[in-house]
């Protein structure tokens, strides 16, 4: 079975913009972890995040102010509640 690289999830999100390291990067926290026999990668990086994702120091994510969202011209569209009614 021949796959085309179009049809690669990789491919399709770089129409996004690509990464800073263009999709290289070379997993150097995770061989340092290794080398220094660490329990979790996050013992050698330099600015970890917590367990479930959020960063300690820039306190993301959070709540967006209205106005940054108007700047950048994004709308938030919320989905509509179910109504319970019997």
């Amino acid at each position: 079975m021949i796959y085309s690289i179009a049809n690669n999830s990789i491919y399709k999100s770089f129409k996004y913009g690509v990464p800073p390291h263009a999709g290289l990067a070379y997993g150097l926290d995770r061989m340092i972890m290794l080398m220094v026999k660490a329990e979790s990668i996050r013992d050698v990086m330099a600015f970890p995040k917590v367990k479930d994702a959020s960063c300690l120091m820039s306190e993301a994510p959070n709540v967006v102010d209205p106005k940054q969202l108007e700047e950048l011209c994004i709308q938030v569209a919320l989905p509509a509640e179910e109504s319970t009614e019997e």
